[in-house]
C-alpha cells in the first residue's frame, strides 16, 4: 500500500480566535476529512494556553503548536526558523504555507522569518506553495502611513520595504497564491503587476463560502429569536477595526433611521487589541450622540457561534463598508454563503465582487445610504442579489476550494509546477 501523500502546513490555526486561523482551520480540515486514507496533515501553528505542544485533531491530522507566543521579536523568529529540521525530519511531499505575512513570525509586520523559511526548505528540495492573504496595493500603504501619522518620507519607505518583502516571498513559492473573490479577480493580477512580482508560477485562491441559503422563513425565525420581529435588519460583523469602518454606517444611521421606520441595524464583533478597544469606545460615543441612537445595537464584545450564525441569519441586508483592507473579507464570505445581498465599499477585492454585491465608495456615508436605499427600496433587486450569492457560494465551497489547493500541492510535489 502506497503512503499517504504528507502535506505540511505552516499558518494559523484554531483555537486562535482571528479570521486566518479559522480560514486555516476550515481549509485544513476538508482535506483531511475529504481523504482519510490516502493524505495525512501536519500542522506547525502558534502557540495556545490552552493547549500543549502536541494534538491531534483527526487520525491523519496533527497539529504542533510552536511558533509565536508571549515573547520578543527575536525568539519569535527563532521559533519560526527553527521548524525547518523538524518540517524535514517529517518528509513532507510539500508544504502549504498560508497566512504568513504577520509579525507574529517575527518579523517588523510582513512576516520576514516566515519567508526565510521557505527559502531554507526549498533550498532543501521540498516544495512550497504559499497562499498570501494580504497583497497590499500602493493606495493602501500609503494610506496606512498617512493614518499612523508617519512624517512624509515614511511612506514611500514602508511602501518599498513591503513590496521588497512580497517579492521574496514570491520567489520563495514554488506556487504562490493569491487569496481572491469573484469569479474574474482582477485584483491579484493588479497586485503582481504593480508590486512586479516574478513568481514561478501563481494563481487565485477563491475564499471559501459556506453554501446554506436562509430560507425567508428561517431568516424570520431567527429575527424573533433575536428580538427583531417585524424589522428589517441591516448587519455589520467582524473583529472590531477601524477599517471594518463601522463609524461610516453609524454616520448613514440617522438617515435611514427617519427614512425606514422598520429598519434596525447590528454592528456586532469583539475588540481584541487595545486600539481595537479605543475604537470600541469612539463607536460608543458616537452612537450615543446620534438622534436615533436607538436604531442601532451595539454588540462589541464577543460573538459565539450560535449567536453569529443567528445574526447572519436574520440580517436582510449585510453591510461591510470597510475603509481599507489588504484582503477578502471572511464576513463578506459568509454573507455571500448565506445568499445574502450585501454592501460593500470598493475597496481592493472587493471590486471583484460586481454582480454579487452593490459596491458603494468607501467612507462615504452619503453613497453607502443611496446603496442601502437602492436594496431596501427594491425586493427585486434584493432577491437577485440573494440569489446570485448563493450560486456563486455553490461554486465555491470549503470542499471545493480545499480540492484546488491539493490538487496543487500534489502537482508540484510530482514536479509539474
Amino acid at each position: 500500500m502506497a503512503r499517504p501523500f504528507r502535506l505540511g502546513v505552516v499558518g494559523p490555526f484554531p483555537p486562535h480566535k482571528d479570521g486566518d486561523a479559522h480560514y486555516t482551520g476550515r481549509l485544513v480540515r476538508a482535506i483531511a476529512e475529504a481523504h482519510p486514507h490516502d493524505v495525512e496533515v501536519r500542522v506547525w501553528t502558534h502557540i495556545h494556553p490552552d493547549r500543549g505542544t502536541e494534538e491531534t485533531v483527526l487520525p491523519n491530522l496533527s497539529v504542533a503548536y510552536r511558533t509565536g507566543g508571549d515573547v520578543g521579536r527575536w525568539e519569535r523568529a527563532r521559533r519560526t526558523l527553527a521548524l525547518e529540521p523538524e518540517i524535514e525530519v517529517w518528509r513532507p511531499d510539500c508544504v502549504h504555507v498560508q497566512a504568513a505575512s504577520k509579525p507574529v513570525y517575527g518579523g517588523l509586520m510582513a512576516g520576514e522569518p516566515a519567508t526565510w523559511l521557505m527559502e531554507r526548505l526549498m533550498d532543501g528540495g521540498v516544495p512550497v506553495v504559499n497562499t498570501v492573504h494580504n497583497f497590499a496595493p500602493r493606495e493602501e500603504i500609503v494610506k496606512l502611513a498617512a493614518e499612523k501619522g508617519l512624517p512624509g518620507f515614511a511612506g514611500p519607505a514602508l511602501l518599498a520595504y513591503t513590496y521588497g518583502v512580497y517579492r521574496r516571498t514570491a520567489r520563495a513559492s514554488s506556487v504562490l497564491r493569491l487569496l481572491a473573490c469573484g469569479r474574474d479577480p482582477q485584483t491579484p493580477r493588479d497586485a503582481i503587476g504593480e508590486i512586479g512580482l516574478r513568481p514561478r508560477a501563481w494563481e487565485p485562491e477563491p475564499h471559501p463560502c459556506d453554501h446554506a441559503p436562509v430560507s425567508p422563513a428561517a431568516r424570520d425565525e431567527a429575527k424573533r429569536a433575536l428580538g427583531y420581529e417585524g424589522k428589517r435588519l441591516l448587519v455589520a460583523m467582524g473583529f472590531v477595526d477601524r477599517v471594518k469602518g463601522y463609524h461610516t454606517l453609524l454616520a448613514a444611521s440617522d438617515r435611514l433611521a427617519e427614512r425606514y421606520p422598520d429598519v434596525r441595524i447590528v454592528i456586532a464583533g469583539e475588540a481584541l487589541r487595545p486600539e481595537a478597544q479605543a475604537y470600541a469606545e469612539e463607536l460608543r460615543t458616537v452612537h450615543a450622540a446620534l438622534r436615533h441612537p436607538q436604531v442601532t445595537d451595539l454588540r462589541l464584545g464577543f460573538v459565539d457561534g450560535d449567536e453569529w450564525g443567528r445574526l447572519f441569519a436574520a440580517a436582510d441586508v449585510v453591510v461591510a463598508a470597510y475603509s481599507s483592507t489588504w484582503g477578502p473579507s471572511g464576513p463578506v464570505h459568509h454573507a455571500l454563503g448565506r445568499a445574502k445581498p450585501v454592501v460593500v465599499s470598493n475597496v481592493p477585492n472587493n471590486k471583484d465582487l460586481k454582480g454579487l454585491a452593490r459596491i458603494v465608495e468607501r467612507e462615504d456615508p452619503d453613497s453607502l445610504f443611496d446603496g442601502l436605499r437602492a436594496l431596501l427600496d427594491s425586493d427585486e433587486e434584493r432577491e437577485a442579489l440573494g440569489c446570485a450569492a448563493g450560486v456563486y457560494a455553490a461554486e465555491h465551497t470549503w470542499a471545493r476550494v480545499a480540492e484546488g489547493l491539493l490538487a496543487t500541492c500534489r502537482r508540484v510535489a510530482e514536479g509539474r509546477g
